[in-house]
């Protein structure tokens, strides 16, 4: 092993007399197993170039620190198995590692104003690490193969926080943390022809003007025209305060295309003006969304070409409002609960054997909910509960036997209802205040129960074909 230690200048900077306050270091080793450390202490205007591989050596580490000035590190290494650390205090700090070969280490810390951290892994099994704490801070990591992992912490009194992951390949996994501030995150896991299945990412966000983007995605094989396997994709989005925004988009090639199975989104969010859009193609997704306070918006989309989608969300406080939308799929679930405020559902699925459950409970709530007829539904059912305030439900239904219950409990109650196919059945019932009911079905053998107790009920029925029934309790 080839140990090279440098502290406040290269020997070269030293030769020509340089003062410390002017510190550069530059090291070339070509050679395997070697070490190289640079330490620049109190500099002013520290910089420090390391590169190491050249030749073909392997297990190469590099150890740079640098403390105090307009510190500037790079870092290159070639061929497998090395590793690089940068530590940075000051101001106007700026690290950047660029690593080519399997089994890659990066780690770079910054501590202070300004700070800037680029990482380039090329090779499968890399692993980056970065770490900053101050104001303005940027990091950019891009790994380029499989089975790599990716760790950011923007955190102590960061402010200015900005941070892009990108990985190409299968069995990644990337992770953030954000804790102050104009937080920013992309993380985007997705390439071209190939496996990009089994990644998963997890973003962490704790204040202030949050966003959040996670991208899992393949493309199409350019040579075989198919697309590339993104089973398994794993995305978990929380955000606690302020501005809140994430958006998660697991796909294939294109959004007809049946390649994200088995995914899973998980977000969650707590305060201020909450957004989280998902967008998830491939049969067995699951989608699960938790929204707790203020401008609430949840909007979903799942396209499967085969059975199995699963959307969750909840929502507790002020002005909730949830949009979804499923195709070409069999035997989804879709669960709603909204508890207070502004709530309001549409959506829209063009699918068979599928349940929609809505549970609202207080205020301005209205809920609107299609099954459409695309490639012959049937036995689709939609569950409805309004608990209090303005309800008003709507519900359209295309195809045989399908089935709606709709339940009102008080307040400025309408209920209305079209079914375009045969055996349908409708059970619907308003408990108090200002009910009104219409119920429209076209088609052999529908029914419908109507209840009505309380105040200004009105019922209307019109059934088209012979063989149905109507009951109407007032």
């Amino acid at each position: 092993m080839r140990i090279l230690l440098v502290t406040g200048a290269s020997a070269l900077a030293l030769a020509a007399g340089a003062a410390s306050a002017q510190n550069s270091s530059s090291v070339l080793q070509s050679s395997g197993s070697s070490t190289v450390l640079v330490d620049q202490e109190g500099a002013t205007a520290a910089t420090s170039t390391v590169e190491q591989g050249g030749g073909g050596g392997t297990s190469n580490a590099i150890a740079v620190t640098q403390r105090g000035g307009p510190n500037t590190s790079e870092v290159t290494q070639n061929s497998t198995g090395n590793s690089a650390v940068v530590s940075q205090a000051g101001s106007g700090n700026l690290s950047g590692i660029a690593q080519t070969g399997a089994g890659a280490a990066a780690e770079a810390t910054q501590d202070g104003s300004d700070n800037v951290s680029d990482i380039v892994q090329s090779g499968s099994n890399g692993s980056a690490n970065v770490t900053q704490g101050g104001s303005d801070n940027v990091s950019e990591i891009a790994q380029s193969g499989s089975n790599a992992s990716a760790d950011v912490v923007q955190g102590g009194t960061a402010s200015g926080n900005r941070s892009e992951i990108t990985q190409g390949g299968a069995y990644n996994a990337a992770a953030l943390i954000q804790t102050g501030d104009d937080n920013t995150s992309v993380i985007d896991q997705a390439s071209g022809a190939g496996s990009t299945e089994r990644n998963s990412a997890s973003v962490t966000q704790s204040g202030d003007r949050n966003s959040s983007t996670v991208v899992q995605a393949g493309l199409r094989d350019d040579y075989g025209g198919g697309s590339a396997d993104v089973s398994d994709g794993r995305a978990d989005v929380v955000q606690s305060g302020d501005d809140n925004s994430s958006t998660v988009n697991q796909r294939g090639y294109a959004d007809y295309l049946n390649d994200a199975t088995d995914a899973r989104a998980t977000v969650t969010q707590s305060g201020d003006r909450n957004v989280s859009v998902v967008e998830m193609n491939g049969s067995d997704g699951v989608v699960d969304v938790v929204q707790s306070g203020d401008g609430n918006s949840s909007d979903v989309s799942q396209l499967a070409f085969d059975e199995g989608h699963t959307t969750n969300v909840t929502q507790s406080g002020d002005s909730n409002s949830v949009r979804f939308g499923y195709e070409y799929s069999e035997r989804g679930t879709t669960s709603i609960d909204q508890i207070g405020d502004g709530n309001r559902v549409t959506g829209a699925t063009y699918s068979y054997e599928s349940d929609v459950t809505v549970r609202q409970a207080g205020s301005y709530n209205s809920a609107n909910v299609a099954h459409g007829n695309y490639t012959s539904a049937y036995q689709s059912s939609v569950a409805i509960a309004q608990t209090g305030d303005r309800n008003i439900a709507y519900a359209a239904q295309e195809g045989s036997d399908q089935f709606a219950e709709v339940a009102q409990t008080g307040n400025g109650n309408a209920f209305y209802l079209s079914q375009y196919g045969s055996n349908g059945s409708v059970s619907q019932s308003q408990s108090g205040n200002d009910n009104r009911s219409t119920v429209d079905q076209f088609g052999t053998g529908n029914a419908a129960t109507v209840t009505q107790a309380g105040q200004g009920a009105t019922s209307w029925v019109y059934q088209s074909a012979a063989g149905s029934t109507v009951t109407v309790r007032q």
